[in-house]
């Protein structure tokens, strides 16, 4: 049992955003971007002018 369980999601968010994995979190999924999309966007090394694929909207229900 970790020490904070809830440091799992902001840890989640950091791998994200700057590409830092962290010890002991085998949940690194994302949080914040969709799953298609390539890189971390807060890191320097990240070109500003860079596209990423579309992706469709889903339909929602009513």
């Amino acid at each position: 049992m970790p020490l904070y369980g809830s440091a799992r999601y902001m840890e989640r968010e950091c791998h994200e955003m700057y590409g830092i994995r962290f010890r002991g979190n085998d949940d690194l999924r994302p949080l914040l971007l969709y799953e298609g999309f390539v890189g971390h966007p807060l890191r320097k090394d990240y070109p500003k002018q860079r596209e990423q694929p579309l992706v469709p909207y889903r339909d929602v229900k009513p």
